[in-house]
């Protein structure tokens, strides 16, 4: 419009300020930058921040030359100013679990090798794993050393009090060595989230707008309690069963009791199955709990699989849900449905 005003095309009485030739090429120009910004977010180019934001810097300068006529325009570039942070919050996490993810796989490829899981190598474990490895389907196939988990949709609830709320959520974990990074955006809100257990270190890490923290969960509890959340999921990513820093205990025939041993944890829990032998339920007292004022207490809690589906003539977990025990009641923390497990992944 002011580019218009400034060279007389139309009748332009919006503005009613004059507009030199000069400002109205930069109100051309700021047009293009709005133009490329656009193209660019759609090719999936990483410039589009910078023509972005160049454009709303200089459009608002603009705005501020004409204010009477064109103060309203600042509505309009607060918003695209939001919906560009909210999207450098989703880039910037994702590349960082991207890149955590890849450092992960590399360790993983060098400390395995891909060999089939025999009914040799599983005689020594309690028979309701082997129950479970044969009813799924693992036997005879690749030991699982490594995978991408792919959920077709997620919730979480951070208080017992508050709403679910929705997520899109991505995770990749390793066997050997121990490890599991969770990325997480919140469909609702510009948040996004980062879950992650390497080396014996554990971060819940979750920021607003990428630049206000509201979630830095870390020390000995929250690794201890991220640890539990891999072990968990040992059974939706077999390779785990056979590690030597687990060992299991035989308890009955629906029930086996597992220790985990890394980096100066030892953590147990155990795991029971239906009549079919698949895994039904997790359940342990070694994770930590952080009530409201932020004190840590080691409280029960459970890891539960509601349904199954099959995937390439292997079967794999479906709904999932996560469940705290308190002293005032269940307090579901998550459920989620899974719509495939991609194993032995590569660069």
């Amino acid at each position: 419009m002011g580019f218009a005003k400034a060279f007389n095309y139309g009748n332009i009485t919006q503005l009613t300020k004059e507009i030199s030739k000069p400002s109205g090429l930069i109100w051309m120009l700021t047009a293009f930058l709005f133009i490329a910004a656009t193209v660019l977010f759609l090719l999936k180019k990483d410039a589009w921040l910078f023509f972005g934001v160049s454009a709303v810097i200089i459009s608002q300068i603009l705005i501020f030359t004409v204010w009477q006529d064109a103060k309203f325009g600042t509505i309009a570039n607060i918003i695209i100013l939001a919906i560009t942070i909210s999207m450098v919050v989703c880039t910037t996490m994702k590349k960082t679990f991207e890149k955590e993810r890849i450092e992960e796989i590399r360790k993983s490829d060098s400390a395995n090798v891909i060999e089939p899981l025999t009914e040799e190598k599983i005689k020594d474990i309690p028979e309701p794993i082997k129950k479970y490895l044969r009813k799924c389907g693992y036997v005879n196939k690749s030991i699982v050393f490594n995978a991408d988990v792919f959920w077709k949709e997620s919730y979480i609830r951070l208080k017992p009090d508050k709403d679910w709320t929705e997520l899109t959520t991505k995770q990749f974990n390793s066997v050997k060595p121990i490890s599991r990074i969770a990325y997480m955006e919140f469909k609702t809100m510009p948040v996004t989230g980062r879950d992650i257990y390497r080396n014996g270190q554990g971060n819940m890490n979750g920021k607003l707008f990428n630049l206000i923290p509201i979630i830095n969960g870390k020390g000995k509890e929250v690794s201890q309690s991220s640890l539990i959340t891999i072990f968990c999921e040992f059974l939706f990513i077999p390779g785990y069963i056979m590690q030597d820093y687990v060992k299991w205990e035989y308890l009955d025939e629906k029930t086996v009791r597992a220790t985990v041993f890394d980096e100066g944890f030892i953590v147990t829990g155990i795991f029971h199955f239906d009549n079919e032998g698949l895994f039904s339920r997790f359940e342990t007292e070694d994770r930590y709990y952080t009530d409201e004022k932020g004190k840590y207490a080691k409280t029960s809690f459970s890891a539960i699989v509601d349904s199954y589906q099959t995937q390439d003539s292997i079967i794999i977990p479906e709904k999932v849900r996560i469940v705290w025990h308190l002293k005032n009641g269940d307090y579901e923390y998550y459920k989620g449905t899974i719509s495939k497990i991609v194993i032995n992944v590569a660069e």
